[in-house]
Formats: C-alpha cells, sequence, structure tokens
C-alpha cells in the first residue's frame, strides 16, 4: 500500500540523514 511504502521510505531517509549528521559532528 502507498502509505506503508512512504512511511518506509520515510524512515530510511531519516536514517541516512542521522547517519551523515554523526559522520559530520563525529
Amino acid at each position: 500500500d502507498l502509505e506503508i511504502l512512504l512511511i518506509k521510505t520515510m524512515t530510511l531517509i531519516c536514517v541516512l540523514i542521522w547517519t551523515l549528521l554523526c559522520c559530520c559532528f563525529t
């Protein structure tokens, strides 16, 4: 379903952003 796909995509993007932030600040 579209909502599930959207949630998964948002979660993946959030994880990527957090990973980048952690890499930048450490």
